[in-house]
């Protein structure tokens, strides 16, 4: 059975707000985390190298791993930028379409 009428639908101005509105808020969160916390919290692994752990300790460490979730936050966030776009333009799309059907 193929979908027609009110199954082949989609709600145009949902899809809009989600993209337009929903989708880069949360990239904004997203984008507020990939800075890491206030302080840089991985100053705090910092040890004097005479405890036999490296000359910082495991500050090293810490910092690539956090600059590393702080590098992939940051496209998850431009990821949902560009997809907010994207559902942005085919819920227009869409509505051009319906629109010229009409």
């Amino acid at each position: 059975m193929s979908l027609h009428g009110a199954e082949l639908g989609a709600d145009l101005a949902r899809l809009y707000d989600d993209g337009a509105v929903l989708l880069p808020a949360t990239a904004a969160d997203f984008d507020a985390a990939s800075s890491g916390p206030d302080g840089m919290a991985e100053y705090a692994f910092i040890r004097d190298g005479q405890l036999g752990v490296g000359v910082s300790g495991p500050y090293a460490e810490i910092s690539g791993l956090a600059s590393a979730l702080s590098g992939r936050i940051g496209d998850v966030a431009t990821t949902l930028y560009a997809l907010g776009h994207n559902i942005v333009a085919t819920a227009q799309d869409l509505a051009r379409t319906d629109q010229a059907a009409r």
